[in-house]
């Protein structure tokens, strides 16, 4: 099961987030924005490694 710990307004400030998540080996999805272009990109990542990335980007 996926969980969101993060949500950015553009998909560049997502990619980032997500590619800070993969470096420490933790894999992550991107959720886009449902209808129109404008909205927030979800950042998921596996339910049992939510802590672990909660502590990253607070760090970051």
């Amino acid at each position: 099961m996926w969980k969101e710990v993060k949500r950015e307004s553009t998909l560049t400030a997502a990619k980032k987030t997500k590619d800070l998540i993969e470096r420490k080996n933790v894999p992550a999805r991107l959720l886009p924005p449902k209808g129109a272009e404008e909205g927030s990109y979800a950042v998921l990542v596996p339910a049992d490694k939510e802590h672990l990335i909660q502590e990253i980007l607070r760090k970051a």
